[in-house]
């Protein structure tokens, strides 16, 4: 844990292939740049094929979705699903935060933490109370769909059409692309360390996903992700190979924060408050999945400590 190195007992943790992973949030990073710069720029059918430490992967798919500025609906990109090009493994992909309404999504715990999975469903087939409670902000972000075409038709009378949900297309595109011999290997910085835990979970319970890929081939990297769900949901990760890599000075991993009962137990008496404040705080229970890798790396600032740079800089030190 010193000197920013990571300790490599861990399981099968694969340190060169989290590097690869990283890059590849990289990737999806540059995408939203790129969107960003070119509002023009149509990159859900843009499916290029990338480089990544001399190897080749080809986008299969775009992964976004919408925010809006002043009822005006943009489409942003978000991640991609890829396959590489030599071994057919498949690479669902997301990146991190990286604009107001993004972060929005990750401070929502503050107001409505997480709620119990159902509308929409992340499994139809899996009863809500068995998935268990989930922050709103990341569940929604994964499986809300773009119904937005009425908005734009109001807006500028242009006739835009409605998107999938994130969840949809990446049903759609491993039902199609994937078999029981492909590796499915799902990543995310961040926000994106989030919505691929939520993915991960929907790929290893959909009838339509999990009839194809063997439990052992669904493979989940995150980088300073957040917690996700409560200890219901944490359990579903037991029989998953998953690696939560995470720097100690870096402030997402923390939150939201496991527990809020024993703050809300000193809050004084007063007609009742007490016991309804415990009963509602007293369900805010987060807790992380996976193995736990961190390394410690303090730059001073607390941006930076949660930057890509820095988690790739830990992985090489620990490769070297």
């Amino acid at each position: 844990m010193n000197n920013g190195k990571i300790p490599i007992n861990f399981s099968n943790f694969n340190n060169d292939r989290a590097i690869e992973l990283l890059k590849l949030t990289q990737e999806a990073h540059k995408r939203y740049d790129k969107a960003k710069e070119d509002p023009k720029w149509r990159w859900e059918n843009d499916l290029p094929v990338i480089e990544v430490n001399g190897a080749e992967y080809q986008i299969l798919t775009n992964l976004g979705f919408a925010h809006y500025d002043w009822l005006r609906r943009r489409r942003i990109p978000f991640g991609f699903i890829a396959k590489h090009q030599t071994t057919q493994d498949i690479y669902v992909v997301f990146r991190g935060t990286s604009n107001a309404p993004e972060w929005i999504s990750n401070i929502k715990f503050v107001q409505e933490s997480y709620e119990q999975v159902k509308n929409p469903p992340l499994c139809p087939t899996i009863p809500p109370e068995k998935l268990g409670r989930v922050h709103r902000g990341f569940y929604k972000t994964y499986t809300r769909p773009d119904l937005g075409g009425l908005i734009d038709w109001v807006y500028d009378f242009t006739p835009h059409k409605n998107y999938e949900s994130m969840r949809d297309r990446v049903e759609m595109f491993l039902s199609k692309h994937a078999s029981s011999k492909t590796r499915v290997f799902v990543t995310g910085h961040s926000l994106g360390g989030a919505i691929a835990t939520l993915c991960a979970l929907h790929i290893h319970l959909s009838n339509q996903i999990s009839q194809t890929i063997a439990l052992e081939n669904l493979i989940l990297y995150t980088f300073a992700s957040p917690r996700v769900g409560d200890q219901t949901f944490a359990k579903h990760f037991e029989t998953l190979e998953c690696y939560r890599i995470a720097n100690s000075e870096d402030i997402v991993p923390k939150i939201p924060i496991p527990s809020l009962l024993l703050a809300c137990a000193r809050i004084p008496a007063k007609n009742g408050t007490t016991s309804l404040t415990t009963q509602l705080l007293g369900k805010l229970r987060y807790q992380h999945i996976g193995v736990p890798i961190y390394f410690t790396a303090q730059t001073g600032n607390v941006s930076d400590n949660h930057t890509i740079p820095i988690y790739l800089e830990a992985l090489r030190v620990n490769r070297d």
